[in-house]
């Protein structure tokens, strides 16, 4: 005799009715779950699907999608640049130079579409290609980088005076 012949020999030395009896709850309380879950929680968890997909896929949400990415793209983007300064002491001339796609090369499409920029005589130019994207960072983001110029809100100018000395303290 297996494991499961000795687990249902004390059931099946019951009388008929009281197998009836013990299975019958078991069937109604399926068939009530089911009843109910098709009646009330199925409509209720597609209404929550269909809105969360529409608001997911709003205006508003892709704005907000497409601002993180710019962010995240211009931040790269100024990483790699310093990243530059610090191997080679000095930043690169553009951001097709051979030295700065030594490590850039896998970011440099995104940031040659995102971004533009320009060698200066004191640090650099990065300027947000998309207009329509508005990014606005706090006067401390802007210490100790060489960015002289950009078109970036909430840039501040004042921690230098356009000495490459000062900008790197």
């Amino acid at each position: 005799m297996n494991s499961f012949q000795k687990l249902k020999a004390p059931f099946n030395r019951l009388p008929f009715v009281y197998k009836v009896l013990l299975v019958i709850p078991f069937a109604v309380g399926l068939w009530l779950f089911t009843a109910i879950y098709v009646i009330f929680l199925a409509p209720i968890e597609i209404f929550w699907k269909i809105f969360w997909l529409a608001l997911g896929n709003s205006e508003l949400a892709l704005e907000e999608k497409e601002r993180a990415w710019v962010d995240r793209v211009f931040k790269k983007a100024i990483a790699f640049i310093e990243l530059h300064k610090l191997r080679f002491d000095e930043y690169p001339e553009s951001l097709q130079s051979e030295s700065f796609l030594l490590f850039a090369s896998d970011e440099y499409s995104d940031i040659d579409n995102m971004v533009g920029y320009k060698k200066l005589e004191y640090g650099y130019e990065l300027n947000v290609k998309r207009e329509e994207v508005a990014l606005e960072y706090p006067s401390d983001f802007w210490k100790g980088i060489g960015l002289s110029k950009t078109n970036v809100g909430g840039f501040c100018n004042d921690f230098h005076d356009g000495n490459v000395a000062e900008i790197n303290k």
